[in-house]
C-alpha cells in the first residue's frame, strides 16, 4: 500500500479464516498525495442447520388439514444453538427475503403433506441459513357403527339382558389397522382408563334400558385416535292379553263348527295400551 504495488482489483476472497486486515491506499487524483489505512474483513458464521425429522400429526376431520404449533419444532431445529431466531415460510423466496413469515399456530395449505422452509437468523449479525421441515398429516380411523338392540326375553319387564359387545368388533374395525377399546364414559375413553375387559365385554349386562358404550380407536401405525359411541338398548316385549278368544257364529248353511276368521280383528283385543298397527 505504501509503495502502491500489488493492488487488489475486483472481487476478493479472504485468505485468513474469520477475519483479515486489508491495507487501503487513498491517493488524491490531482496532487498525488497519499495516505493509508486498514480495513478489517470479518466473516461471521451462519447458523448451523440440520434436516429435522418429519413431523407427523393427526387430523380430526379427515380432510388432511389441521392446525400445527410450529414453535414446538424450534428446539429440534436449533439443536442447542442460542441467540438464533427461527421463522417458517411456505416458499424459499419468502424465507430468503424474510417476508410473509407463518404464524405460530399454522394451518397447512396442502392436504396430507406439507413442506416448510425454515429460516435461522443470528440475532447479532443477521446472518441466516435455511433448511426444510416436512409435515405429514395422518388420518385417524373411521368409526361407523349401529346401535345394539335386544328384546326383553330374559325376565320380561326387567329390561335387562346380557350383551356380547365383542360382536361389534368387525363392524367397527372394518379391516382397518387399528386397536379397539370400549368404555362406559366418554372421559375415560379420552384418558384411556378403565377400559372394559374382554370378560366384561362378552357378558355385558345393562343397568338401564338404554346405555351408551364409548369407543376409542387407535391407528396402529400412526397412533392417531378417533372416538365414537353406540347405544345398547333393551326393547320391551309387546304387552298382550294371554288366551284371548275370538268368537263368531257358524252362519253358513252347514253347521259343522267351521268358520272363516279375520284374525286381524283380534289385534285390538291382544295388544294393551298401544296401536295394533305397530305390530305384525
Amino acid at each position: 500500500a505504501e509503495n502502491n504495488e500489488n493492488s487488489i482489483i475486483g472481487l476478493y476472497t479472504n485468505i485468513e479464516e474469520d477475519g483479515q486486515i486489508i491495507h487501503v491506499r487513498l491517493e488524491d487524483n490531482e496532487t498525488g498525495c497519499a495516505t493509508t489505512t486498514t480495513l478489517e474483513l470479518i466473516v461471521n458464521s451462519i447458523p448451523e442447520i440440520i434436516i429435522p425429522p418429519i413431523l407427523e400429526v393427526c387430523d380430526a376431520n379427515y380432510d388432511g388439514i389441521t392446525t400445527i404449533d410450529l414453535s414446538l419444532l424450534d428446539a429440534t431445529i436449533l439443536d442447542g444453538q442460542t441467540g438464533i431466531t427461527v421463522t417458517y415460510y411456505e416458499t424459499q423466496e419468502d424465507a430468503e427475503n424474510a417476508t410473509d413469515a407463518l404464524p405460530t399456530e399454522y394451518q397447512n395449505s396442502n392436504p396430507y403433506l406439507q413442506e416448510l422452509i425454515v429460516r435461522l437468523e443470528d440475532d447479532l449479525t443477521g446472518c441466516y441459513s435455511t433448511t426444510t421441515q416436512a409435515i405429514i398429516i395422518n388420518i385417524p380411523g373411521i368409526i361407523e357403527v349401529t346401535d345394539y338392540e335386544l328384546c326383553d326375553y330374559t325376565n320380561p319387564g326387567t329390561l335387562t339382558e346380557v350383551f356380547d359387545i365383542t360382536t361389534k368388533d368387525d363392524e367397527i374395525i372394518n379391516r382397518q389397522d387399528v386397536s379397539l377399546s370400549y368404555f362406559t364414559s366418554f372421559s375415560e375413553s379420552q384418558d384411556n382408563i378403565n377400559a372394559l375387559t374382554n370378560a366384561e365385554l362378552v357378558a355385558y349386562q345393562n343397568t338401564a334400558a338404554s346405555e351408551t358404550i364409548y369407543i376409542r380407536l387407535e391407528q396402529n401405525a400412526t397412533e392417531c385416535l378417533s372416538f365414537g359411541s353406540f347405544n345398547v338398548t333393551v326393547n320391551p316385549l309387546p304387552n298382550v292379553i294371554e288366551n284371548t278368544n275370538l268368537v263368531q257364529c257358524d252362519i253358513d248353511d252347514i253347521q259343522d263348527g267351521i268358520s272363516i276368521y279375520n284374525l286381524e280383528e283380534a289385534a285390538e283385543n291382544l295388544v294393551i295400551g298401544d296401536d295394533p298397527n305397530n305390530y305384525v
